[in-house]
């Protein structure tokens, strides 16, 4: 019990306490509720006052702004006007200096592409100047002791002598005209190697009509010798007693016998020999070291020594000839050869030529392709350009229309709030100076909490949606204040944009 009683004083004094703090509280919002009341009744004839004066002030400076800002779009319109007739006519210039240099370029690459072909072929000859050289020395090396290499050497010289003229002939066209050198050079080209494929078969068809005259006379000798050796065996026939060298050669069959052999003898012994070889008829003896005839003898220790120079004789001209007739036949396979040479470098510069004149076409047609391209290039930009210059236009066109509706809401709005001021004592103004409405601010806060009690809910309702118009309209006109050098500074890009 004794407890609880002590619990019940205790809980006796703390609500003596809270009631003390509840009535002392009571009291200080009692007092914040008078403040408040006279502040708000000071803040209303100081509304209406302000009412009275910024009402017409405030309708005259918006109408001076809405005429400002139309001026200020004339304005505006007729300089993007003018901007843009100047900025076609720097387009229409622009352009046509443009295409002057395109046309200059493509000159200009044709100029460097017929160079470029020309220090090609010129390379090409050099290089095949020094293979000619190389095979010249070759032959020189081959040919040194046979009689055609006068011939050859003569060929080589001419056909140095014509590349010499040649490589001249392409150093001095470096200086002319190139568009007429192509075709100049094209047809000079297929002239000169039809006229050493020409050559090259003249002196193939002489070579070939020496050997024919060579062949004949060959045969011609043999026939002759043919029928000399019938007619010297139907002499021994007739006359076997016959002195062969008496009967043929009456010189050489001298009184003397101890009187040496001429050179004539020689020759005469080896016709004999020749005879007596290609007959199966004996030769009587005209030697009188050895008793049996030259051509019987089978082994060369019968032979007399004059008739063993002869005979060795014999086979070094028949070497000889051999010797001669192999290099008749290398002299003409390095002809044939040189001759195939000649002919696949001639098709292998036809080949170069063309490969040259296509590759010039195609890069002239992708030259133009790709112009084409970018001229096609541009129009889509140009028109892209145009395209947002129009958005951009109806974007401006759209917010100075909203500016307007909002103008012309707000007057509206203000001529049918801010006339009947009897009627709505308490609406809000905004005041211009910055220094009344912060301080009013906390006055009409509480002066709306105060006042919304009496009134009812909607007094709230229709100052807030007051308050929230006249700053929407307030940033509008500002925001359409602020943009106008916006406008003017981004309107010289535009109109590039568009004319480009």
């Amino acid at each position: 019990m004794e407890a609880l009683k002590q619990a019940i004083s205790t809980l006796t004094l703390v609500n003596k306490r809270k009631e003390m703090e509840f009535k002392k509280d009571r009291r200080l919002l009692v007092e914040a509720k008078d403040e408040l009341l006279k502040r708000s009744n000071d803040m209303e004839q100081q509304l209406k006052l302000l009412k009275q004066q910024n009402k017409t002030q405030h309708l005259k400076q918006l109408r001076a702004n809405l005429t400002e800002s139309k001026e200020a779009y004339e304005k505006a319109m007729t300089e993007h006007g003018m901007v843009l007739a100047e900025l076609q006519q720097q387009y229409s210039k622009e352009k046509k200096h443009t295409e002057l240099l395109e046309k200059q370029i493509t000159e200009m690459s044709q100029r460097l592409a017929s160079k470029d072909e020309l220090i090609k072929r010129v390379e090409v000859r050099l290089k095949l100047m020094g293979h000619l050289e190389q095979e010249m020395e070759t032959l020189r090396k081959k040919a040194e002791l046979t009689p055609t290499v006068r011939v050859i050497k003569d060929e080589l010289i001419n056909v140095k002598s014509s590349c010499d003229k040649e490589l001249s002939v392409f150093r001095t066209r470096n200086a002319i005209n190139e568009t007429q050198l192509r075709e100049k050079d094209a047809e000079r080209s297929g002239i000169e190697l039809e006229a050493k494929v020409a050559e090259s078969d003249q002196l193939r068809a002489k070579k070939a009509v020496e050997k024919d005259t060579t062949l004949k006379t060959e045969e011609e000798e043999a026939s002759a010798m043919d029928r000399f050796r019938a007619l010297y065996h139907e002499l021994l026939k007739q006359q076997p007693d016959l002195d062969p060298i008496a009967a043929l050669f009456p010189v050489a069959s001298s009184p003397d016998p101890r009187r040496p052999l001429s050179s004539n003898s020689e020759v005469h012994f080896n016709i004999l020999d020749y005879l007596g070889n290609s007959s199966s008829t004996p030769v009587p003896p005209f030697c009188s070291e050895s008793p049996s005839p030259p051509h019987a003898a089978t082994n060369e220790e019968n032979l007399c020594g004059f008739c063993l120079t002869s005979r060795k004789e014999l086979d070094h001209f028949k070497s000889l000839i051999g010797h001669l007739q192999h290099k008749l036949g290398t002299l003409e396979e390095n002809h044939e050869r040189t001759k195939k040479q000649h002919d696949n470098a001639a098709d292998v510069l036809r080949q170069r030529i063309i490969e040259l004149e296509n590759s010039q076409q195609r890069s002239f047609v992708q030259l133009t392709a790709e112009a084409r391209q970018k001229v096609t290039e541009l129009e889509d930009e140009l028109a892209k350009q145009r395209a947002r210059i129009a958005e951009v236009i109806a974007e401006k066109d759209r917010e100075i229309e909203l500016t307007k509706n909002g103008l012309a809401a707000h007057h509206a709005f203000s001529n049918a709030h801010f006339c009947p001021v009897e009627a709505v004592p308490n609406l809000p103004m905004d005041p211009r100076p910055n220094d009344s409405s912060t301080s009013a601010t906390p006055s009409l806060s509480g002066r709306t909490n105060s006042e919304c009690r009496v009134r009812g809910p909607n007094c709230g309702r229709s100052r807030n949606a007051g308050i929230s118009k006249r700053r929407d309209t307030g940033q509008s006109i500002g925001e359409m204040d602020d943009r106008r050098p916006s406008l003017l500074s981004i309107r010289p890009l535009l109109v590039v944009r568009a004319t480009l």
